[in-house]
């Protein structure tokens, strides 16, 4: 990962007299300077002082077998915080493949709305040559234009697709894209609402030509991609009130879950199993169980009996049984995914278990 290294390179070292000779020994003499405790060959036919010498390959040596363990300990103390920034990362790239596909749906919902809206206009200009025929050698009137019922087409389907465009444009509504293309979706109910109130409408190639550019705004959102994966999305705040913090713990929690009377509450911190029995709104502690090798990342209880699943972010899966009021018993750990385990799902019979991985695997 990391390498020691030396600043000076080792052709480099020479005497303080410049002799250009190779380094032989070392003056180990702390009243020298520096390179005057570099002897060559030539050095050392001229050397006066009684300091000890000891040989430059075996102080080269010393010092690389220091710095050796320097390296060691220097990797120990940041392996801690890569592991967890990698971590982070990850998840980081899961919440930007989910913002890239929320965005993906959204757009292709657009090209649907466009072709429902085009097929509806296809259709009040689709005529047969026979009917039309006739009409002209029985000299009758054209058919008029139904223009309330076309009306009334566009704006059945504007407000079914308005509602389900902008319940999924919730997500970006902190981003001014996200705001403009809300604004859109407005527009298109006013626009509808005020020409059925006036009773007049042209349906010109102008009128559709500005339809498709409202569309294709919308349809803009996606240039601004890179800007929305290097965000995470804002959630509206919720206001809890705080019954009970007096059980504190240090390590990370990311899964509780109760029973299905509500009176087992169980929790985790890191690789630790937490059971707690929770009574109007105050929990204590049961009892706790080591194991799981790697921290805890999700839990499942059964509706039907006092069983419980819990997955680590070491691939592990483990079942959980009641045996008595205070003691559980494990299984052996399940190792079906190469990857941590994110989630778990029982099926309505609780016959089968769905877990899904950071190995990008769904398993039943």
């Amino acid at each position: 990962m990391i390498q020691s290294k030396m600043i000076e390179k080792e052709e480099e070292l020479q005497c303080s007299l410049k002799h250009k000779l190779p380094v032989l020994m070392i003056a180990c003499d702390r009243k020298l300077k520096r390179n005057q405790r570099l002897l060559c060959s030539e050095c050392m036919e001229n050397l006066e002082s009684k300091a000890q010498l000891m040989s430059f390959k075996k102080v080269l040596q010393n010092i690389e077998e220091n710095q050796k363990q320097k390296k060691e300990n220097v990797e120990n103390v940041i392996m801690g915080s890569i592991k967890l920034i990698e971590e982070l990362q990850k998840d980081l790239f899961l919440l930007k493949s989910n913002v890239v596909q929320s965005l993906d749906q959204i757009i292709g919902n657009v090209d649907e709305w466009i072709r429902h809206i085009i097929l509806i206009g296809q259709q009040n200009v689709t005529y047969s040559f026979y009917n039309e025929l006739d009409n002209l050698i029985n000299q009758e009137r054209l058919a008029e234009f139904g223009q309330k019922q076309l009306i009334d087409q566009i704006n059945q389907i504007q407000q079914s697709w308005n509602q389900k465009i902008e319940k999924k444009l919730n997500l970006f509504k902190q981003f001014s894209e996200g705001q403009k293309c809300k604004n859109i979706l407005q527009q298109l109910i006013d626009v509808n609402e005020t020409e059925e109130n006036q009773g007049k409408i042209k349906v010109t190639q102008e009128n559709y030509e500005i339809s498709i550019q409202n569309f294709q705004e919308m349809i803009q959102v996606e240039n601004k991609q890179k800007q929305l994966q290097q965000q995470l999305m804002m959630y509206e705040q919720v206001q809890f009130n705080l019954i009970d913090d007096s059980n504190q713990q240090i390590g990370y929690c990311f899964a509780i879950v109760f029973n299905k009377d509500g009176s087992i509450m169980i929790s985790c911190e890191n690789k630790k199993i937490k059971i707690w029995n929770f009574q109007q709104g105050t929990f204590k502690l049961s009892n706790s169980y080591n194991k799981h090798s790697r921290a805890v990342t999700c839990l499942v209880y059964s509706k039907k009996t006092n069983n419980f699943i819990s997955g680590c972010n070491n691939h592990q899966i483990i079942c959980w049984q009641q045996i008595n009021q205070n003691e559980w018993k494990s299984s052996q750990p399940f190792i079906q995914h190469t990857g941590r385990v994110n989630c778990l799902l029982l099926n309505k019979q609780e016959d089968q278990l769905i877990s899904g991985g950071c190995d990008h695997k769904i398993i039943v």
